[in-house]
């Protein structure tokens, strides 16, 4: 287990949106416990303080009493970063997906220009063809 509230491991953190929120949450929790209040009260109010800061504010608002059963119940920082990780794992695939489909097309339309270039079509009729800048056909054609 990696420790992310301590400020070791601060490269890893800074560099990692869901991993710089929880060990906020985490931190502020800490905080809260330190000044006297209980348990609950300080995951309450760490949840508000991190939602009106926008730290992991749509994660907590989805699952705010999952949340606060899980800690109450028997803080697991492995069940919070996995509940986490499959959150962000869910909204990442949706990302790669989109980036992947883009990739496709802009290889699929470096093919078609290259094809046609080397059928003999002129570039600009390719530009034309496929609706797309004549610098764009021109820039595959240096490749």
């Amino acid at each position: 287990m990696i420790d992310v509230g301590s400020g070791q491991n601060a490269d890893l953190v800074e560099n990692n949106p869901t991993l710089y929120g929880y060990s906020c949450f985490i931190r502020e929790i800490r905080v809260r416990k330190d000044k006297g209040l209980s348990l609950e009260n300080a995951v309450e109010e760490a949840a508000r303080y991190c939602i009106d800061h926008g730290i992991l504010a749509d994660f907590l608002i989805r699952n705010q009493s999952e949340v606060m059963n899980m800690v109450l119940e028997e803080y697991n920082e492995a069940e919070v970063m996995e509940m986490l990780r499959r959150e962000y794992k869910e909204d990442g695939y949706k990302e790669g997906r989109e980036e992947g489909r883009e990739e496709g097309r802009r290889e699929t339309r470096k093919e078609i220009i290259c094809r046609a270039l080397k059928a003999g079509y002129d570039a600009k009729a390719v530009a034309a063809f496929l609706q797309i800048s004549l610098e764009e056909v021109e820039a595959v054609a240096k490749q």
